[in-house]
C-alpha cells in the first residue's frame, strides 16, 4: 500500500509560564529554588547500551538506547510474513523530529523549508514541539545528515516499536485509544511528539504510531522479506519507492499495527509524513557547556509527574473605548489600571498621562503591557543523563565533558576539567 494513495477515513520538556496581559504578556518568573539532587554517575566510555538508557544528543533529542538481538518482525500479510531478525545495537531519536529542531537547520541554509501549505506553522513557538512534516525523503536525510545521524532501517524502526517479544502496537497488544496515540479522530492535527506517555514503546520511544507518518532508508520490495539477510537487513538495493512507517494523526485504526509496510515516491510530501533519526556514534558531539533544568517532570522529554510549579498572576485592569484624533483620524483610548509593577511597551500608541495608564493608539499599532508572575517550585529540578545541577548558574552542567565536534551554530569550549563543551554562539 502507498499512503500517498491512501484516503483516511478515521516538536527538549518546557515549562510554559502563562500570565495575563493587555493584549500580551511577557512574565518574569521570580522562582523559589528547591533543594539540590544528589549527583547522576556516568560511564566516561559513553553511554550504557542497555533498555532504558537515554542520552542528551546536539540538537536537544533524547536518544533511546535499543540493544542487539532478535525480535519478531511481520505480522503475516502478503509483504511482511512473520520472521526473526537480528538487529546489532544502535541509538534512535525518542520522538519524531520537531518543527523547532528542523527549523534550525533551516536558518543555518543546511536543511531546506517545506512547502507552507504541508506545515504552515512549522516556525511557530506554539507548534515547536509537534513532528516536522512536509518533508520528502532527501529532506528527511538531509536534517539526520546535519546532525551526523542516518534515517533508520525499516527492521530497526520496526524493533524500536515491537520491542524484543514483537509486540502488535508500540504499548503491548490492546486496541489503539486516543489516550495512547493521536489516530482517526481524536484531535485531528499533530500535537507534541512528548504527550503520549501511556503509548510509548518497550524502548521508551514516544509516537512510534501515531501523530506523523515516518520515511525510513530502505527501498521499497513486495517480496524483500523473503530474501533479506536475517542480520540487519538494509533493504533491496534498488527499488523507485521508499519505505514509509508508523501512522498519522488522520489514520484509521486498522493501520496502526507496527508491522504494517508502506510506501510513496522519494519526492512525496504531505501534511502527515515526518521522520526521526538513528545515530550509530552518540559521543560523536561534545556536551552542551550549559542545559535548563527542568520541574515536575519525569525526566527530560517525559511528562508532568509529582508536585507541579504553581504560577501567580496578578489580575490586570484595563479600559478601552474608540475616540478620535485632532486631524479626526481614529484612535483607541486605552486606560490602563495596574498592577503596580507592569510595565508598557507601546508599538504605535502615545502615551498621554505621566503615569503610563493612558495611551492613544492606532488602528494598525498596539500596546503590551507586561508585570510579575510569582512561580513556587515544589520539586527538585531534574538534569539529564550525565549533566548535574549548578547552584550558582541553576543550569545542568556536563559531569564529565571529553572532546567532540559540535553542531552548527554552536562554538567549543575549554571546561574547567579540560575537556570541551558545546555553547550556542
Amino acid at each position: 500500500m502507498k499512503p500517498a494513495g491512501i484516503k483516511y477515513f478515521a516538536v527538549a520538556i518546557q515549562i510554559i509560564l502563562l500570565g495575563a496581559c493587555a493584549p500580551q504578556a511577557t512574565p518574569s518568573p521570580v522562582s523559589t529554588e528547591p533543594a539540590t539532587p544528589p549527583l547522576v554517575s556516568i560511564d566516561l566510555a559513553g553511554p550504557k547500551m542497555e533498555v532504558g538508557s537515554t542520552f542528551l544528543y546536539a540538537d536537544g533529542t533524547v536518544l533511546v538506547a535499543i540493544p542487539g538481538g532478535i525480535f519478531t518482525m511481520g505480522g503475516g500479510g502478503p509483504d511482511n510474513f512473520i520472521h526473526p531478525i537480528n538487529v546489532s545495537d544502535f541509538w534512535i531519536y525518542s520522538t519524531k523530529v520537531t518543527n523547532q529542531q528542523y527549523s534550525y537547520c533551516v536558518a543555518l541554509g543546511l536543511c531546506t523549508p517545506p512547502l507552507k501549505a504541508d506545515n504552515p506553522a512549522y516556525t511557530d513557538l506554539y507548534h515547536a514541539n509537534e513532528p516536522m512534516v512536509g518533508v520528502t525523503y532527501d529532506q528527511a536525510t538531509a536534517y539526520c545528515s546535519f546532525v551526523h545521524a542516518r534515517l533508520p532501517t525499516e527492521a530497526e524502526w520496526e524493533k524500536t516499536a515491537r520491542g524484543p517479544d514483537g509486540n502488535i502496537y508500540p504499548w503491548g497488544d490492546g486496541a489503539p485509544t486516543c489516550d495512547l496515540l493521536n489516530y482517526g479522530i481524536c484531535v485531528g492535527n499533530t500535537t507534541p511528539v512528548t504527550k503520549y506517555l501511556a503509548g510509548q514503546s518497550y524502548y521508551h520511544a514516544f509516537d512510534m504510531e501515531g501523530n506523523a507518518l515516518e520515511w525510513v532508508a530502505d527501498r521499497y520490495q513486495a517480496d524483500y522479506y523473503t530474501s533479506a539477510p536475517t542480520d540487519d537487513p538494509a533493504g533491496p538495493e534498488k527499488g523507485r519507492d521508499r519505505v514509509v512507517r508508523s501512522s498519522a494523526f488522520n489514520s484509521g485504526g486498522d493501520q496502526t499495527p507496527s508491522f504494517i509496510r508502506f510506501h510513496s515516491s522519494p519526492d512525496t510530501h504531505r501534511d502527515n509524513l515526518g521522520f526521526r533519526c538513528v545515530v550509530d556514534d552518540p559521543t560523536y558531539f561534545a556536551a552542551f557547556c550549559n542545559y535548563p533544568a527542568t520541574y515536575g517532570t519525569d525526566g527530560i522529554g517525559g511528562g508532568a509527574t509529582g508536585s507541579q510549579p504553581q504560577v501567580d498572576c496578578p489580575n490586570v485592569s484595563i479600559d478601552q473605548e474608540p475616540t478620535c484624533s485632532d486631524t479626526n483620524k481614529p484612535l483607541t483610548h486605552v486606560h490602563f489600571l495596574g498592577p503596580w509593577n507592569s510595565h508598557s511597551q507601546p508599538v504605535s500608541c502615545t502615551q498621554m498621562s505621566a503615569n503610563l495608564v493612558d495611551y492613544d493608539c492606532t488602528e494598525s499599532g498596539g500596546l503590551t503591557i507586561c508585570y510579575d508572575c510569582k512561580v513556587t517550585l515544589g520539586s527538585p529540578p531534574l538534569c539529564p543523563n550525565g549533566y548535574s545541577y549548578d547552584e550558582t548558574s541553576h543550569d545542568c552542567l556536563p559531569i564529565a565533558a571529553g572532546a567532540g565536534e559540535c553542531l552548527a551554530g554552536f562554538t567549543q569550549s575549554d571546561t574547567e576539567s579540560g575537556g570541551q563543551c558545546c555553547a550556542f554562539t
